[in-house]
């Protein structure tokens, strides 16, 4: 079974399941890809990113939105225009 089909029948099985089974599955692919060291991403600079890094990145974006401390659109458009 190639990559695709296998995401596409995992797709499926969420998409059949009961709130019980989405969260079981949840945890599991948590767990495991906390314990990942691969990279899954790159932050904008180019730098590569780890389950752990991207995971912290979202966590400290959170509490900056919640301290207050992000641009709402017109802010960030302005700061585009302005480059």
């Amino acid at each position: 079974m190639s990559q695709i089909q296998i995401r596409q029948e995992l797709h499926d099985i969420i998409e059949k399941s009961d709130d019980s089974v989405v969260e079981a599955m949840y945890v599991v692919f948590h767990s495991l890809m906390e314990k990942s060291n691969d990279i899954v991403g790159f932050s904008a600079a180019g730098e590569p990113l780890t389950w752990q890094d991207f995971i912290a990145r979202i966590r400290n974006s959170y509490a900056a939105g919640k301290r207050g401390e992000i641009k709402d659109a017109e802010q960030l458009l302005a700061t585009i225009e302005a480059w």
